[in-house]
């Protein structure tokens, strides 16, 4: 089994610095190590009852860390892929998602977030990223980047990821603990609500409500690929749906890699992802 990266703490949010943290470190000592490992990005909130995108907005601010190389306390571009390689046809960064370039907490988690679900038909985040969702990511980025350009803007869009990282330093210390007594007493008075109203806001849930759009154009997309035989949509969205998509998306993978080696003189030390 593979060594997972994750975090320890009394809360999510505390549980995603600490986890952003390690992983900093491992890069700091081995960008191919680091690349090597499993990284829960994101927690799972009982509380809650879904995943907290505090915590991973909080996992992304520590991990994002190890690659400000001057720093200057963001990341830009050319610091997240300095050989320039995911470009969309308009010469951005595929993942610099407002175009100010850099690549913000909010950015790297809808980053993150699409790595996570990319090729699952189910749609739901597990909060892991692995090598392999790391390598099917850059390949399809390098292959298809207004494809993932676009998604990423529905992930981010659609989840409020901007407005949850602007308001993360006025709900949280540096530490994750909460920084506003009254977020605990409006938690309080949600838990006493009536059913019915505790339904309603679920419903309404802009996390809950967007995986269910996923899950919609996923299975859309399922709906495609058993009308169409081996299409593009279908290698993409399911490489593991059969061997000859798996076939070729090793393939797709061996010839990315090989191209950064070349392009990059055997330096290997970047990030993909």
């Amino acid at each position: 089994m593979k060594r997972v990266i994750s975090g320890v703490g009394a809360s999510p949010v505390e549980k995603g610095i600490n986890a952003g943290q390690k992983a900093a470190k491992i890069y700091f000592k081995s960008p191919q190590l680091f690349d090597q490992i499993n990284k829960e990005y994101m927690v799972y909130d009982n509380k809650l009852g879904k995943m907290s995108l505090d915590s991973g907005i909080a996992f992304s601010r520590e991990s994002l860390k190890a690659l400000d190389q001057n720093t200057d306390g963001k990341v830009s571009i050319a610091e997240f892929d300095p050989s320039a390689t995911f470009i969309d046809n308009n010469g951005d960064s595929v993942f610099d998602i407002n175009k100010d370039g850099f690549i913000s907490s909010s950015e790297d988690l809808a980053l993150n977030i699409f790595m996570d679900v990319s090729g699952k038909k189910s749609g739901e985040p597990s909060g892991v990223i692995s090598k392999d969702t790391q390598d099917f990511t850059a390949a399809l980025a390098y292959y298809d980047p207004e494809y993932v350009s676009a998604e990423l803007n529905k992930i981010y869009a659609g989840l409020d990821l901007g407005k949850k990282e602007n308001e993360f330093d006025t709900k949280y210390n540096a530490d994750g603990t909460k920084k506003i007594a009254e977020t605990d007493e409006v938690e309080e008075t949600n838990e006493t609500d009536t059913t019915d109203e505790t339904e309603e806001t679920t419903d309404n849930d802009p996390l809950t409500s967007f995986f269910d759009f996923l899950k919609g154009v996923l299975a859309d997309k399922q709906e495609e690929a058993d009308q169409t035989e081996n299409t593009v949509d279908n290698q993409f969205y399911y490489p593991q749906a059969n061997p000859l998509q798996a076939i070729i998306i090793g393939l797709m993978q061996q010839i990315f890699m090989v191209m950064q080696l070349i392009t990059s003189g055997g330096n290997s030390n970047r990030r993909y992802w």
